[in-house]
C-alpha cells in the first residue's frame, strides 16, 4: 500500500507548470484502507488472457473479462487485509524455504528456478511477492474456514455405506487347507481333527510349504493345486476367512479355523485392487509459538529457542512447558500429538520427525504455522487400510463442506468491506457500469 500512495504522492505533486504533460495513475477501486491501480488491473488483464491462451481456449471479450479481474483483485485485497488484521506474515525466511521446496519438486536449484521464471517474462521479485501473498491467503483459508469444517462419523459411514472407497475391487489371493470332520463328529473326532490342524499349523510356523502339506494333508477340493484357491473377489471370500486375513501380512496363515466341516487353515497369498496400506507411524510431542501482531517471528524464535534451554540444560518438564506457553491444541495434552504418519504433517514438520532419533529434543524450526520443537516418543509399523478407506471419505466430505463454506465466508467478507469503484464514467465504458455497483 505504502508504494501505491507514494507513486500517487509524486504524480500528483508534480509543479503545475511544468512543460510536459503528466499521465496520473487512475484508481480503479478503493478497498476499505488501500487501493487497487487501474494499471494493476492491466497487468493482471494480461496474465489472465495469457493463461487462457495457452490452455488452447478463446478469452472472453475484454468487457466482460476486466469485470471479472476486477472483482478478482477486490476479493484478492479483502483477504489480504483479512489476513493482516489477524497477524498473519510470511517472512523472507519462510518465503525462501517455500521456494527452495517449489524449486527442488520440480527438479531445479533454486538458481535455475529463478533463471526459469524469468525467461517466462515475469519478474522474479514480483513472483516472490504474489507467492507471499498466496501464502497469507492460504493460512487465513486454513485457519478461518478449513480448520473449522467437522465431519461426524456417522457422515462418513452414510458416505461410505453409498460411496465404497476402494473396497468395491478387493481381491484376495489364498491358500486352503481343510482337516475335515464328519457330519455329526463326536468330540473325539473333533479333538483329533483340531490336533492335526494344529500341528501343521506349528509345521508351518517352523518353515514347512503350505503347498506341500495341502497335498498330503488337505481335504478341501483344492488339495491337488496345493490348496490354492485362486484370486477371489472379497464378496465371494466367506466371511469365516474375511475375519482371519484381516490381521495377516502376505505369506501368511491363520490359526486354526472351526467350522462345521472341520478345521482350516488359510494363508494370505496375496492382495490387489486395494493393497492393505502398512505404514510407518510416530508418536511426538511438541511445543510451538506462532508470531501475531505482539509477538515477531524473531522473537517467537528467541522463545522458543529458551524454551528449549529450560528443557535440556534446566532439565524442566517438556510437558509442563508446553502445557504453559505452546499455543496448539495439543498443548494440554503436554504437547502429545498421538500417533501420526509423517506425511499427515507440514512439510517442514515431516521432515524433522522423520529423521530425528528417538527421545531426542529438535533444534527450533519453522513450519507454516510458527516455531517448534520435537520430541518423536515411539515408531511403530501400522496397517491402516481402514483407516484410509474412512479418511478418504472424510476428506472428501470436508471438502465438499469446506466449498461451500468458503464461498459463503468469501461473500460475507467482501459484502462486510467498503468498496468504491473510481474509474471515471464514460472514461472507460467497458468499466463505467460498475460505478455504484458498491455493496
Amino acid at each position: 500500500m505504502i508504494a501505491r500512495l507514494l507513486i500517487l504522492f509524486f504524480l500528483f505533486a508534480t509543479p503545475l507548470a511544468q512543460a510536459e504533460p503528466q499521465v496520473l495513475a487512475r484508481i480503479a477501486a478503493v478497498v476499505d484502507t488501500d487501493i487497487i491501480l487501474e494499471q494493476e488491473m492491466l497487468d493482471e488483464l494480461s496474465r489472465v488472457k495469457a493463461r487462457i491462451q495457452a490452455s488452447g481456449q478463446t478469452p472472453p471479450p475484454d468487457e466482460i473479462l476486466k469485470r471479472q479481474v476486477l472483482e478478482h483483485l477486490i476479493v484478492k485485497e479483502v483477504q489480504m487485509q483479512a489476513a493482516d488484521r489477524v497477524g498473519i506474515n510470511v517472512d523472507d525466511t519462510f518465503l525462501n524455504e517455500q521456494l527452495q521446496r517449489i524449486a527442488s519438486e520440480n527438479g531445479m536449484s533454486l538458481a535455475q528456478f529463478k533463471a526459469k521464471i524469468e525467461s517466462e517474462g515475469m519478474d522474479y521479485v514480483e513472483y516472490r511477492e504474489m507467492l507471499r501473498e498466496e501464502m497469507k491467503i492460504q493460512q487465513l483459508r486454513q485457519r478461518t474456514v478449513y480448520d473449522r469444517v467437522v465431519v461426524s462419523e456417522q457422515e462418513v459411514d452414510d458416505y461410505l455405506a453409498q460411496n465404497p472407497v476402494g473396497s468395491e475391487s478387493v481381491e484376495y489371493q489364498l491358500g486352503h487347507i481343510l482337516v475335515g470332520t464328519p457330519e455329526a463328529a463326536t468330540p473325539e473326532q473333533v479333538d483329533t481333527a483340531r490336533k492335526e490342524a494344529d500341528n501343521l499349523y506349528e509345521q508351518i510356523k517352523q518353515g514347512a510349504r503350505f503347498s506341500q502339506l495341502a497335498l498330503s494333508h488337505s481335504d478341501g477340493q483344492r488339495a491337488l493345486d496345493g490348496g490354492d484357491l485362486g484370486w477371489l473377489p472379497q464378496g465371494r471370500v466367506p466371511s469365516l476367512f474375511l475375519e482371519a486375513i484381516e490381521s495377516l501380512q502376505k505369506g501368511q496363515v491363520s490359526r486354526p479355523i472351526r467350522s462345521p466341516s472341520g478345521f482350516h487353515l488359510v494363508q494370505l497369498k496375496g492382495v490387489r485392487g486395494d493393497e492393505r496400506r502398512v505404514i510407518q507411524q510416530v508418536r511426538a510431542r511438541h511445543i510451538l509459538l506462532t508470531p501475531n501482531a505482539v509477538l515477531s517471528d524473531e522473537q517467537a524464535r528467541q522463545k522458543i529457542a529458551e524454551l528449549r534451554r529450560r528443557i535440556v540444560e534446566a532439565d524442566e518438564s517438556f510437558a509442563e512447558l508446553a502445557k504453559a506457553h505452546s499455543i496448539d491444541g495439543s498443548a494440554a495434552q503436554g504437547g502429545d500429538l498421538g500417533w501420526a504418519a509423517p506425511r499427515e504433517y507440514v512439510p517442514a514438520f515431516r521432515q524433522v520427525v522423520e529423521t530425528l532419533p528417538l527421545n531426542t529434543l529438535s533444534e527450533p524450526f519453522r513450519s507454516d504455522f510458527g516455531w517448534h520443537i520435537v520430541e518423536v516418543l515411539e515408531r511403530r509399523q501400522y496397517d491402516e487400510t481402514d483407516e484410509y478407506r474412512r479418511g478418504m471419505a472424510r476428506q472428501e466430505l470436508r471438502k465438499m463442506k469446506a466449498s461451500e463454506e468458503e464461498e459463503l465466508w468469501l461473500r460475507r467478507l467482501r459484502d462486510q468491506t467498503y468498496v468504491e469503484y473510481r474509474l471515471g464514467l464514460g472514461e472507460d465504458p467497458d468499466l463505467a457500469q460498475l460505478q455504484g455497483a458498491t455493496p
